[in-house]
């Protein structure tokens, strides 16, 4: 009896093909039989490995030859290369598509076509920028960028198209590159007798210390002897522009805001046998105890005094002769 896959009467046996015979169960879409002795197998076809076989997917697998410019898509068993927009081609070579030149653009009038690798690039004039949406050229806003165009101390205008820039009040320059101060000081926009400061963009005016009023029309003097009283109750106030002095009166002394009396005594301009009494811008000189003033000068008084009365003292006194006659008692 002869052995499975072959026939005969067992003395003779004889292999049996069965891809011939259709007793395989190879599937014929992804494989073909091939018979060997005694039995067979199914080979998997291009495009397909396993058993059973299965579908390879060559683009996953990266083992497609399609171009870069291509995508690549699966099919059973095999696989087919696509150029992309932009590109003609076979799949296995693709070529750059030039829509400007070929006018296969859509670019608005007021725009460039720019070709670009599979693809194109509508330009649109200064001051305009591409609508995707409506493929139309739209105001550029150039005021919202960041950061602005214009520089820091200026104003940005939109036009449609492009925009203006206006350095601010204050300012001097092309609004773009440069806006400086501008010094309003060296014009001489205060008042009469006004301070001017300058400040960025601005100027401020102010009155000095010792006047007042409005600054942007005049400053006038403050009279501080009258508003202010400043001065001791002892000193006389001179009013100046913009300021004043206190001067301390005859018998005080004195930076004229504090003044003090002078102590004339204090140079002893007394004489002998006195004593000196200081007085509001003055002094007095008198006798010690004991001294009695005789002719500004101070004599003792241990005797009595008596004036003698005679013609002879009467013609002394005439002749500018005083007779004293000290008397022992």
């Amino acid at each position: 009896m002869c052995m499975q896959g072959y026939e005969g009467d067992g003395l003779t046996c004889t292999d049996l093909d069965e891809c011939s015979l259709g007793t395989h169960d190879c599937v014929f879409n992804t494989s073909t039989c091939v018979n060997n002795a005694g039995s067979f197998e199914c080979s998997c076809r291009t495009g397909y490995m396993g058993n059973p076989c299965t579908n390879i997917d060559e683009c996953s697998r990266n083992e497609d030859n399609c171009a870069t410019e291509a995508d690549c898509v699966d099919n059973e068993g095999s696989f087919t290369c696509i150029c992309m927009d932009g590109y003609n081609g076979n799949g296995l070579t693709c070529t750059d598509i030039d829509e400007c030149s070929t006018s296969m653009d859509d670019c608005p009038d007021d725009s460039t076509c720019m070709n670009s690798p599979g693809s194109y690039t509508c330009i649109c004039s200064e001051g305009r920028i591409f609508n995707p949406v409506s493929r139309q050229c739209d105001n550029e806003d150039e005021c919202a960028r960041t950061p602005s165009p214009c520089h820091v101390n200026a104003n940005c205008m939109d036009l449609d198209p492009l925009y203006t820039c206006t350095c601010q009040s204050g300012f001097d320059g092309d609004g773009v590159n440069d806006c400086s101060d501008i010094n309003e000081c060296d014009s001489s926009p205060c008042g009469t007798n006004a301070m001017c400061e300058n400040m960025p963009g601005s100027f401020t005016c102010s009155c000095p210390t010792g006047f007042s009023g409005d600054a942007m029309i005049e400053c006038t003097d403050v009279n501080e002897c009258e508003t202010m009283m400043p001065c001791d109750t002892n000193a006389a106030c001179a009013n100046n522009a913009g300021s004043y002095t206190c001067t301390c009166i005859d018998g005080y002394e004195g930076d004229g805001e504090t003044c003090t009396d002078v102590d004339e005594c204090a140079s002893n301009p007394c004489g002998t046998n006195e004593m000196c009494n200081n007085q509001i811008n003055s002094y007095t000189c008198v006798c010690q105890q004991g001294f009695t003033r005789v002719d500004d000068q101070c004599m003792g008084n241990v005797y009595g005094l008596i004036h003698v009365a005679s013609p002879d003292m009467c013609s002394l006194s005439r002749l500018g002769v005083k007779l004293i006659v000290w008397i022992h008692l």
